[in-house]
């Protein structure tokens, strides 16, 4: 699901995947050589504070700046096509499944309109708007009747259209514009293993945590919540009075171990956020198994994304607490990215900071 903001077709071009957040900007060009995927160029770099902030554009001409900086230092080549795929923040854009008495499409495109203020928080003339019909089921809806299942996505027109200058000030076309939860779906769920049960993405970027949950072949809902990798960083800072980036080393290398007395240390300051963010990840599982009437004792299985994500153990914590599969992403299964990413622990690392901008870059590829 997409908004085509732009309407205009570069199927023949190698468009590129372009997310940026608060802090980053991740850039990835793939292509096609026969039946293989593989990366022809990609850079991740950091930014200034202050460019965005919750993925709104604060400084358009410096994000330009650095925009430009990225794909000029590019790895192996500089990245000089002007075709993009880019991202919305997830925090500003709404993802649904929404259940409806049977109608006809013109009924659909006009109920939508009318009730998307009921389901998601913007006004009308405040949203784009993009939906998609899925299968027909049974379901209750006042006790009688079919109903139509229908994927609804809307996205700050405030935002695509800030996104849209900065773009026009960067010499760029932007092909399509895609929330951050539908390309990470995209890259990391593209196995037959994820064809049946449901699925729950945990995006834990370092500005906020997105969950994502999914039931082959679609999406059924998106939450972003404020717990962030950022905070879990701050949080070792200030116990153990250190600077951000040593507490980030801290962080990633003692994690949730508990195998020293710092690690115990580390452990017991991260514990009321990793509280916080159980919490919010079973509220949404009983809201999700409420709204769609799946069984709690469904196959379950939750994986792991994002920079914030760096934090050791983090998986056998949550998979012990949840009582759930939770598995680390790992979206170059079929995909050459050794050079990017390296191999061992820190290939891991890397991996989770190009999810997003990996599977933009797939959708050039898929379509």
């Amino acid at each position: 699901m997409v908004f085509d903001i732009i309407r205009e077709s570069f199927n023949n071009l190698p468009a590129f995947g372009l997310d940026f957040s608060d802090r980053s900007i991740k850039v990835m060009q793939l292509y096609r050589d026969g039946k293989r995927i593989k990366i022809l160029s990609s850079n991740r770099r950091k930014i200034p504070s202050g460019l965005l902030v919750d993925g709104e554009i604060k400084d358009a001409d410096g994000l330009v700046k650095e925009i430009h900086e990225t794909l000029k230092t590019a790895s192996p080549f500089p990245i000089k096509n002007k075709e993009t795929i880019l991202s919305l923040p997830e925090s500003k854009c709404f993802i649904k499944v929404i259940k409806m008495p049977k109608l006809n499409i013109d009924e659909i495109e006009e109920t939508i309109r009318f009730k998307a203020e009921e389901y998601f928080p913007l006004n009308a003339e405040e949203m784009y708007l993009d939906w998609r019909l899925l299968d027909t089921t049974e379901c209750p809806i006042n006790n009688k009747g079919d109903c139509t299942d229908i994927l609804v996505a809307v996205a700050s027109k405030n935002i695509v259209e800030s996104y849209l200058e900065v773009m026009d000030k960067s010499d760029l076309i932007p092909v399509v514009f895609e929330a951050e939860s539908v390309a990470t779906t995209r890259a990391l769920l593209r196995d037959e293993a994820y064809t049946t049960g449901s699925v729950l993405i945990v995006d834990l970027g370092n500005d906020r945590t997105s969950f994502i949950f999914y039931k082959y072949p679609t999406l059924k809902f998106t939450q972003s919540i404020p717990v962030s990798g950022e905070k879990f960083t701050l949080a070792v800072a200030k116990g153990f009075k250190i600077s951000f980036q040593k507490a980030e080393k801290m962080k990633y290398e003692m994690g949730l171990s508990r195998d020293s007395e710092a690690g115990e240390k580390v452990y017991e300051l991260l514990l009321p956020l990793m509280e916080d963010l159980v919490s919010n990840i079973s509220k949404s599982i009983d809201y999700y198994n409420d709204y769609f009437g799946t069984s709690s004792k469904e196959d379950f299985k939750i994986v792991i994304c994002g920079g914030g994500a760096n934090l050791r153990s983090i998986d056998t914590f949550l998979s012990k607490v949840l009582d759930k599969s939770v598995e680390f992403a790992n979206p170059w299964r079929e995909i050459n990215a050794t050079r990017l990413i390296g191999q061992g622990s820190a290939a891991r690392c890397r991996t989770l900071f190009y999810t997003t901008a990996l599977g933009l870059s797939l959708y050039n590829l898929s379509n």
